[in-house]
């Protein structure tokens, strides 16, 4: 038997365990794996404020303990699982520095251990470098070059991968996604009380535009204020709705900006039930910001993202293209985003049109297919690291 430990993302988010329980369900019986799991509630909320239910998971887990070098969301963090390592055949890990265990796995596991990354291929939430982020990228990006496979979340980040000098053939294409069966089954079972939900929320005759997200200086929560501020002073029947926890100061800026009387805060909500409500009883996704995962979740409920083109987007940007989404040229002022938000929301043909193209461009994007494409790296870095080893 086979051993994998998978150690990303330095503990396990909600959206992810969907995906975890999948490869259980598809993995070969010849290999087994653990996902590395901090425990404890209060060191899993400085990574993800968004509650998680252990006792519901499908697959194993290997409990750990992480320590915070700083105060700061954004500290270093180093995990004991390190002592763990000589147990297992492959590691798995996120092409991060800030979580300091996994630049020391490099040296801790065995010789015997095989090292796979997991990731973005770069860091995309930073257009301007400095000289310590150039450096730190380029000492990932060789790290990834000597490694056994790396995973892809896109087709965009094995191309760039793949320019950078990392063999093509140690390169597996994830297409990140979220369990979108799941969420689009919840979409058809809530279409039909649409206008019910609506009328229950006070929404009736409002225009819901829906955010959801982290509340942090990336999601450009004030852009989006200033945009919904402009756009209102012509059409006051447009009404914010946020869903999402962090920064308290993003929150009150947008209050500031908005008003109490066009907003909406409903605080962190994970449940999907509750979720969908507000996706299905919404008109469009506002999201200025760098996006990620969260477009996708949209796009199950007919919902069209509004974005603006950026470079610091994540590599599920990919998913979007003109036919799903209204995209505003990079650089957009926030009039000309609240712009763009008008047209699509004012025509019944443009909105309907964009709706029915939503679903039918990630249809394809479902978790058992992302499962089966991390199954099939793994088999291949298991069974050629077989061979190589003379014993």
């Amino acid at each position: 038997m086979k051993r994998v430990l998978i150690a990303h993302q330095s503990t396990i988010p909600h959206y992810r365990v969907a995906f975890y329980d999948a490869v259980q369900e598809f993995k070969p019986a010849w290999w087994d794996f653990r996902v590395v799991f901090d425990d404890d509630l209060e060191r899993r909320k400085r990574f993800f404020v968004e509650p998680i239910r252990p006792e519901r998971f499908g697959f194993a887990t290997l409990p750990t303990r992480t320590f915070f070098i700083g105060h700061r969301r954004r500290s270093l963090v180093l995990q004991t699982f390190l002592s763990q390592l000589h147990r297992y055949d492959l590691l798995v890990l996120e092409d991060a520095l800030r979580n300091l265990s996994y630049p020391l796995a490099r040296a801790w596991r065995s010789k015997n251990t095989a090292l796979a990354y997991w990731g973005h291929g770069r860091d995309y939430s930073v257009a301007h470098p400095g000289r310590w982020k150039r450096f730190s990228e380029a000492l990932k990006r060789s790290w990834a070059r000597k490694s056994e496979g790396y995973f892809a979340y896109t087709e965009g980040v094995a191309r760039d991968l793949a320019a950078d000098g990392v063999d093509p053939s140690r390169i597996q294409i994830l297409n990140n996604t979220i369990d979108i069966r799941q969420e689009r089954a919840s979409f058809a079972s809530l279409i039909d009380e649409r206008d019910e939900l609506r009328l229950r929320a006070g929404l009736s005759n409002r225009k819901v535009l829906l955010f959801v997200g982290r509340l942090n200086e990336g999601k450009r929560l004030g852009f989006l204020g200033e945009s919904i501020r402009a756009l209102r002073r012509d059409h006051p029947e447009f009404h914010l709705v946020v869903i999402g926890g962090g920064q308290q100061s993003a929150l009150d800026e947008l209050r500031r900006t908005v008003g109490e009387e066009a907003l909406t805060y409903c605080g962190v909500i994970v449940e999907r039930a509750q979720l969908a409500k507000w996706f299905v009883s919404s008109d469009a996704y506002v999201h200025p910001g760098d996006v990620g995962l969260g477009i996708v979740q949209a796009l199950c409920y007919d919902l069209t993202p509004v974005v603006v083109d950026r470079r610091t987007h994540n590599p599920e940007y990919e998913y979007l293209n003109s036919r799903n989404a209204m995209i505003a040229p990079a650089g957009a002022s926030p009039r000309d985003y609240g712009d763009h938000i008008v047209r699509l929301c004012s025509d019944y043909l443009t909105w309907d049109g964009f709706r029915t193209q939503a679903w039918p461009t990630i249809r394809h994007l479902t978790i058992e297919s992302m499962a089966t494409r991390f199954i099939e790296g793994v088999n291949r870095i298991l069974r050629r690291n077989e061979v190589a080893d003379p014993d």
